[in-house]
């Protein structure tokens, strides 16, 4: 059990840096490891990603509510844009949610790993693609679908889109967040009603909470490290370790099913 902890800190710890360092990919980063996690460690080979993807996000819905909560004080999230934003994204993400559950752990694998090289790709050589404030409710149900589906938060999705719209910097951030928060709250809430064949302590549905506990804050308290580093490394790096870590990533989830 201790070792499980401590392989948890590190996990926490490393997840939070990176994130930090590099402004997104929380449970991008977070749901491999913690595949590698229940396959090696706890030996939960058939659900290990299933119980990755809703571990991550409760450990998103955690760790985005403070932010969120942050940028309603200072009022950067607007009512017209949640009009916008969060019916189209409810409905697509718990659409994705479901059709994840059903489909097998290889297949989820499979895409997420499908995934990863196209996000390595685009952030490397920089893709970018226009979009319109009144293609919003859209915008919300793709990411939404694509999160649900993938398993992750959908910040750096959102952002991407966000980032090309007639807004400032700033409420692009707020409302990448409240999707990250509106999505992981979904995962959390669907996670903890799901019902696993397998039996593992300290777990409710597919969450397991010595996960949740321990990667939350540490990961929270490093994310602040990664951000003061950021600051001093040059974009072209950060885009390269960005685009370096995805494409591990998407080669790992791909060897431990192929």
């Amino acid at each position: 059990m201790f070792c499980n902890i401590l392989n948890l800190i590190v996990i926490g710890a490393g997840i939070g840096f990176l994130s930090g360092l590099l402004g997104s990919g929380g449970t991008t980063f977070l749901i491999p490891v913690l595949a590698a996690f229940f396959t090696y460690i706890i030996a939960l080979h058939s659900a290990s990603v299933h119980f990755a993807v809703f571990t991550a996000l409760a450990i998103s819905a955690l760790t985005s509510l403070s932010s969120m909560a942050a940028y309603v004080k200072q009022k950067l999230i607007k009512k017209n844009h949640v009009r916008s934003i969060i019916p189209a994204l409810l409905i697509a993400n718990i659409i994705g949610l479901c059709c994840a559950i059903k489909i097998s752990a290889f297949m989820s694998a499979i895409l997420f790993a499908i995934f990863l090289l196209y996000l390595s790709y685009s952030i490397f050589f920089d893709k970018k693609q226009g979009i319109i404030m009144r293609y919003l409710p859209l915008m919300s149900g793709w990411v939404g679908f694509q999160s649900g589906l993938l398993g992750i938060s959908g910040g750096s999705i959102a952002f991407s889109y966000l980032a090309k719209m007639p807004m400032e910097f700033e409420q692009s951030t707020a409302l990448s967040t409240l999707i990250t928060f509106s999505i992981s709250l979904i995962g959390l809430i669907i996670g903890l009603c799901s019902h696993s064949n397998i039996k593992l302590a300290w777990a409710t549905g597919f969450i397991y909470w010595p996960a949740v506990v321990l990667v939350t804050p540490v990961s929270s308290i490093m994310a602040r490290l990664g951000m003061r580093t950021a600051k001093v490394l040059p974009l072209l790096l950060l885009k390269l370790i960005f685009a370096l870590m995805m494409l591990s990533a998407a080669l790992y989830m791909l060897s431990s099913v192929i």
